[in-house]
């Protein structure tokens, strides 16, 4: 039996080059706390980042 895994939003986002995406399934993460990761890494560091819910996914785009 495989053990449930969730994605590590923090690591995820850190890792984005500008103009990169990433999806996050919202059965695996939660959105409140996808919102959090980003407002906490553009107030610590010079990255922006768009955030679209396209059911069932949460896209995030690093734009700078």
């Amino acid at each position: 039996m495989n053990p449930i895994t969730k994605p590590n939003v923090s690591l995820t986002l850190r890792a984005l080059e500008a103009g990169d995406h990433v999806a996050f399934h919202l059965s695996d993460v939660s959105e409140t706390n996808v919102r959090s990761v980003c407002s906490r890494l553009t107030q610590a560091s010079d990255r922006l980042f768009t955030i679209e819910r396209c059911y069932p996914e949460l896209k995030v785009t690093r734009t700078r």
